[in-house]
């Protein structure tokens, strides 16, 4: 049971995914996962790309808390060199 860290947005009049079809999707997806799926709904929003400074701010505050910034395959890969004066 393992799974990617999912953000769904949606807006609260979105006429292509109803509220109740984030439920069923979002239950489904946490069904299997380790990691459950986040929901921002956007209150009277219809269905569109992020638009909003602050739709923009939960996708941002989403990515810095669930990417990882240590690149483990990398560490090894640089040299460190004291240069003398």
């Amino acid at each position: 049971k393992e799974g990617t860290p999912v953000l769904i947005m949606a807006g609260s009049q979105d006429e292509a995914f109803s509220s109740k079809r984030i439920k069923e999707v979002v239950d489904t997806y946490n069904t299997y996962s380790h990691n459950p799926a986040t929901v921002h709904l956007e209150s009277g929003k219809r269905h569109s790309m992020v638009q909003s400074p602050t739709e923009m701010r939960v996708v941002m505050e989403f990515f810095a808390d669930k990417m990882t910034r240590r690149m483990i395959a990398m560490e090894g890969w640089t040299e460190l060199h004291h240069l003398n004066k």
